[in-house]
């Protein structure tokens, strides 16, 4: 199974700072996902080359993406956990934050 994010943002609650690479979304709560040096670093950890993404990821990968994105605001946070709080329910405006917040174009 693989994920596509990208086409539009309609599911994003409030666009924090996109030019920053910050974009709420609702999980559990309303969250942050920033991706700063450190974060693209630990996505780098887990062997995910980030000049190789072309829009559509595993599921595997989209967790750890969103992850990495999230634990600047709560290190505790594991991607079991994470992975818990997103079902066929929110997955698509999840994936649509996660673009915008990594600069994807929208429409």
């Amino acid at each position: 199974m693989t994920a596509t994010f990208g086409e539009n943002y309609r599911g994003i609650h409030n666009m924090a700072n996109v030019k920053r690479g910050e974009v709420t979304v609702m999980l559990d709560k309303e969250r942050t996902l920033k991706y700063t040096l450190n974060a693209l670093a630990e996505v780098e950890d887990k062997g995910i080359d980030l000049t190789q993404l072309d829009g559509k990821v595993s599921i595997k990968t989209l967790r750890t993406l969103l992850h990495a994105g999230l634990i600047h605001e709560d290190p505790e946070l594991t991607e079991i956990e994470l992975g818990n709080m997103i079902t066929f329910d929110n997955i698509q405006p999840v994936q649509e934050a996660l673009a915008a917040a990594m600069g994807g174009s929208g429409n």
